[in-house]
């Protein structure tokens, strides 16, 4: 049997960063007080005899001092290093990057320093750990449960191509993302442990995953392999969504009453204006004004010098005019003329008018174009090499173009930005640019009559938007860091308008980028239910409870909340503390091994996971230059490693790392510090499809593999880049959460980031205003807000409260007694009229937000403000056409239940002044005998206690029947869901006079599982969802996920079934839908129930 060669100075600590000397190290007892003679003598004899274990390559468990080196037993217990101290364990992380382990310090004041190294997402060398620790390595035989090959003459032979003089730990016998050609990893350990999606046996075909369930097959996500669009597709399978005269489904009936036109001057080949129309009912003719104008139709980058028509560098060749397909289009043929006379390279651009509302700017290159970087390079991140279109700048007197603008900018997209959009705007820095962001780029007139969102089309990843020298024109176009442009580069920006406002014109555009890239919707359980998060932020993070272990703070949590809350959690994300770290990237460290730290996971994520039965949710940051899946380190696959910073450069290492992550519970996995690999890797700026190949290889691999992703410190190019991936099925749209801090403000990121087709995350939170010991003794003075945003935003809900300070009262508004959160049906945004007051006004300290819930064509709607120092005028809201279809509307105020009034959409809706937050409902007023005087009407106020009254998840369906049967009055029918045993609180306000007065009145509601009908099949085995926390009717949950047709139809026919039955029975039916397995424990019954308004049992609000 050959000996691996440990290389271990013992003149100095024993290095931590390879096996067999951290799980040493993890297990040492604590000598911090210990003196003199005896802890010398001790320290010596412990060398020797490390010396002779490591010798001999197999070192058998110390049973009397606790140590567990290496290859520990099955069911061997995990090193009590952790456990064993008296306080709550506190990490920094350095003590996660070349230790791989925690350095725990008793002494207090050095563990609160330990914590606040991180409290920013920053480390420095001042704040590292106690412990010192040098630079070294060894390597050990792995136990499977780790995914690493156990196979002693293959980790042998791995080793021979290594240096013994470098690190040997993880090295070629890192199997833990080891490709499908290697050695193939022991499987036993992992025998019963949720796989991606499901709990029955998973097959491997070719290069899909299959279930074998009933006899038929359905892939990870129940939908069929697709390929990767680029955005180059023919645009019209848009005009629907761009006629005009089609309404956005969920809005409606109204047409969008616009039309836009580009009007070319022939005298001026190339030049062009863009010309907006509004329609009114009174005018059919409607207003027209000059929106955009361009200046230099575009231009390219030649050797630092830009490239014009107006410098005869740039010769137009042909015009070319034609319709296809009902989409008009008009390119120009140019070529770029070269120095030295080398022949002139082909360059087109094209003007698409799809629709009546929708203009695409496409650049083609169908030779490619070289040395396309601008002049300066302190400036080309920020700059245009290639440039289409180019609009003028107006002056501010220019009242026909004076426009608003808004755009996402900064880590995030959350560091908004307002303004003018005019040349004094650009002079005085207010029009956001550059590598940071600045698209997409929302743009209004002074009446918010007219909206419109300008953006990339494609290759997002490589958009830019910059300003002329002079500041008098605005470029759109790829990033002017790019070397060379390759032969059939395409380039696509849009211009999408509106008449409807704002917020309509962004889901407009977001609907149109979402049909072009066909992204389809995902199950997502850490978005639809309650989950606990422990990144920056949250009390546990680099933290545990006192006297117990990470593995056991986890479990504590989730038995928290189940046992003691009554509220279960359905999925639970581990952060930056989970890994081992290594090599920096500035002030931050980079991923050593993407797997978890043995100090702190002895036997691995899996055991956790059994015990747990829920999803994981696992953090990444960037890759450090010394990590060891690189290649050049040791590893299995390229890495590109420029400025200390790297990316995997081969499709396979992200489909092993999802393939083999899945087997310890990976259900989401973060993508966090994305902005770094923009900024760090120049390469990523130069070459126009690298960055793109990143998050294509990424999205790949977790689509085959039923991995959800989650972008975080996201730049808005990422942000826009994640329409293309079906995977990514969340995004953060917030800075990192401190109680103090005022990182709740997504009304401009969270409609965005919905529109594209991802959840809006705020990030986690606390729930209650107990002060703690964490981050400074800071104090979360406004938890119930914190609460309301998170709801309304469409994300993720994560609490990260210290266990004995979650406020159940406060957080059970955002949810159902299983954990499913009670969700509006658009995320939280900006009213428009605060969009035109930060724009116009220069106004940023004022809070104004709205959302709706859509139950079939039945709309209430949600206004909220927060700190407003003056009441704040909501304005006209263009996109409500609901409000035409009820001639009244009911506001009612949660906090004063006796606070009501009519609204039409004539009449103003102002929300109150206040130092804290308030909310106003807004519910349609029905009459319950059509064309009778003083007719009893009626509207339904939802769900007491809950920040979304009327919610999807709880109303499946709501029916408003004038007259019954028997030629009495009418009545309101509401199919309701939630768990037997659950009750909720209706309110509905009943009036007898015409609407003169409204009396508020509640009806309990309580549901219970009720016995089988007769003849019914289904049992226990059908309706029960997996234990692994997804749903198995949903895609990734096991079964094909029946269209929304199908499902709206099964519905309806499930509401006319029991409207029948309710009419021969005396009391109401109830149907059991599913049945949830939470932690083991008995199921969880969800049922519907079917309840008539108004009820004589009903009693009024006193």
């Amino acid at each position: 049997m050959m000996r691996r060669k440990n290389n271990i100075n013992l003149s100095t600590p024993l290095p931590l960063d390879n096996d067999d000397a951290y799980w040493a190290a993890s297990s040492w007892p604590n000598t911090s007080g210990i003196r003199g003679p005896v802890l010398q003598y001790a320290g010596v004899a412990f060398l020797i005899l490390a010396v002779f274990l490591l010798l001999n390559y197999t070192v058998m468990p110390l049973d009397g001092l606790g140590f567990g080196l290496t290859n520990p037993p099955a069911e061997a217990p995990a090193p009590p290093a952790l456990s064993s101290q008296p306080k709550a364990v506190e990490l920094n992380e350095m003590s996660a990057s070349s230790s791989f382990m925690a350095s725990v310090d008793t002494n207090a004041d050095a563990a609160a320093a330990a914590a606040t190294a991180v409290d920013d997402k920053q480390d420095t060398a001042s704040e590292a750990s106690s412990s010192s620790t040098s630079e070294g390595a060894a390597s050990s035989e792995v136990d499977s449960d780790w995914g690493i090959n156990a196979d002693e003459s293959a980790a042998t032979d791995n080793l021979d191509a290594v240096d013994n003089e470098e690190p040997e730990a993880f090295s070629e016998s890192d199997a833990f993302l080891q490709d499908e050609e290697e050695e193939p990893e022991p499987i036993e350990v992992n025998a019963g442990e949720w796989k991606p999606g499901f709990s029955d046996e998973l097959h491997i075909e070719g290069e899909e995953l299959w279930m074998q369930k009933g006899g038929g097959r359905a892939s990870v996500w129940g939908l069929p392999p697709k390929d990767m669009r680029d955005g180059s597709d023919p645009l019209d399978p848009l005009i629907p969504l761009c006629g005009g005269g089609s309404p956005l489904e969920g809005d409606g009936h109204a047409e969008d009453p616009i039309a836009v036109r580009v009007v070319f001057d022939e005298e001026r080949p190339g030049s062009y204006a863009i010309k907006v129309e509004r329609r009114s009912d009174s005018d059919s003719e409607g207003t027209q004004s000059t929106w955009l104008q361009s200046t230099n139709h575009a231009f390219v980058y030649q050797q630092g010098k830009r490239v014009t028509a107006a410098s005869q560098r740039l010769r137009l060749r042909e015009v070319q005019q034609e319709t296809i397909h009902g989409v008009k289009k008009r390119t120009f043929a140019w070529a770029v003329e070269r120095k030295g006379g080398n022949a002139a390279v082909p360059f087109e651009t094209t003007i698409y008018q799809v629709g009546e509302s929708c203009l695409v700017f496409e650049q083609n290159f169908p030779e490619g174009l070289d040395n396309i970087a601008v002049g300066r390079s302190a400036a080309r991140k920020d700059g245009v090499s290639a440039g289409f279109p180019v609009f003028d700048l107006p002056t501010d007197d220019d009242a026909e173009r004076l426009l608003g603008f808004a755009a996402l900018y900064g880590k995030f997209g959350s560091e908004g930005k307002y303004g003018n959009f005019t040349r004094l705007g650009a002079q005085e820095g207010h029009i956001p640019t550059g590598i940071q962001g600045g698209l997409p780029l929302i743009l209004f007139d002074r009446s918010l009559e007219v909206s419109s969102v300008v953006s990339p089309l494609s290759r997002f990843t490589v958009a830019n938007a910059a300003l002329s020298k002079e500041r008098t024109e605005y470029h759109l176009g790829v990033l002017g860091s790019a070397d060379s442009i390759p032969a059939g580069f395409q380039f696509r920006s849009i211009a999408v308008f509106s008449a409807r406002g704002i917020a309509h014109a962004t889901r407009k555009w977001g609907r149109i980028l979402q049909t072009l890239y066909q992204k389809t919707p995902v199950s997502d359980v850490s978005v639809s239910h309650l989950s606990y998060w422990t990144d920056n932020g949250a009390y546990y993070y680099y933290r545990t409870e006192p006297n117990q272990t990470y593995p056991e703070t986890l479990e504590s949590i989730a038995l928290h909340f189940h046992k003691d809350l009554r509220l279960p959690i359905r999925s639970m994300q581990v952060d930056s503390w989970w890994y081992p770290q290594g090599a920096m990237y500035g002030q931050t460290r980079g991923v050593k091994v993407w797997a978890p730290r043995r100090d702190l996971f002895p036997r691995g994520l899996a055991p956790i996971h059994r015990k747990l039965k829920m999803p994981i949710l696992a953090h990444s940051r960037f890759f450090a230059e010394d990590n060891l899946h690189a290649r050049q380190n040791g590893g299995l696959y390229d890495f590109l490693i420029q400025n200390h910073m790297t990316m995997p450069m081969e499709a396979r290492f992200w489909d092993s790392l999802f393939r083999n992550s899945t087997r310890w519970g990976l259900y989401m996995y973060e993508q966090d510090w994305m902005w770094s690999h923009t900024n760090g890797l120049p390469s990523m700026t130069s070459n126009v499809t690298l960055a793109e190949k990143w998050l294509d290889d990424m999205a790949k691999g977790a689509e085959k593999w039923g991995v959800r992703v989650q972008y975080c410190m996201p730049y808005s190019r990422h942000i826009m880049q994640s329409v293309k991936y079906d995977a990514v099925t969340s995004i953060r749209g917030s800075t990192d959460y401190r109680p103090t801090k005022q990182q709740w403000d997504i009304g401009l990121t969270a409609p965005i980031i919905h529109a594209l087709g991802a959840a809006p995350f705020k990030d986690t939170f606390w729930t209650s205003m107990t002060p703690t010991d964490r981050y400074k003794g800071a104090i979360e003075r406004y938890p119930g807000w914190q609460g309301l945003v998170s709801t309304l935003s469409m994300g993720p809900v994560g609490p990260g409260d210290r266990l004995s300070d979650v406020d159940f009262k406060s957080l059970f508004k955002c949810c159902r007694k299983d954990g499913k959160i009670l969700k509006p049906s658009r995320a939280l945004g900006y009213v428009d009229a605060l969009y035109a007051e930060r724009a116009f006004q220069g106004v940023r300290n004022r809070y104004a937000f709205q959302t709706l819930s859509q139950v079939g064509d039945l709309v209430f709607r949600i206004f909220t403000g927060f700190r407003l120092r003056e009441p704040f005028d909501v304005g006209p809201l263009r996109d409500a056409d609901d409000l035409r279809q009820s001639q009244q509307w009911l506001i009612w105020n949660p906090h004063e239940h006796k606070e009501w009034s009519l609204w039409t959409p004539e009449s103003s809706l102002v929300l109150p002044k206040h130092n804290n937050y308030r909310l106003l409902y807004a519910s349609p007023v029905w009459e319950l005998k059509a064309g009778v005087p003083s007719t009893p009407l009626i509207a339904l106020g939802g769900e007491l206690h809950k920040w979304t009254p009327v919610s999807p998840q709880r109303f499946i369906d709501i029916r408003v029947m004038q007259r019954n049967p028997d030629g009495g009055d009418g009545q309101v029918t509401l199919l309701l869901e939630g768990v037997a045993g659950e009750v909720v609180e209706l309110r509905y306000f009943e009036s007898f006079d015409g609407g003169q007065t409204f009396t508020p009145m509640t009806k309990s509601i309580t549901f219970r599982e009720p016995p089988p009908l007769e003849n019914e099949g289904g049992g226990e085995d059908q309706q029960e969802q997996q234990q692994d926390g997804s749903d198995a009717s949903q895609p990734g949950g096991g079964a094909s996920q029946p269209s929304s047709s199908e499902q709206g139809d099964e519905d309806e026919e499930l509401v006319k079934t029991d409207v029948r039955r309710q009419m021969l029975a005396d009391e109401p039916m109830e149907r059991v839908v599913e049945k949830v397995r939470v932690l083991g424990g008995p199921p969880m019954v969800v049922v519907r129930k079917l309840v008539t308004l108004p009820d004589p049992s009903s009693m009024p609000v006193v």
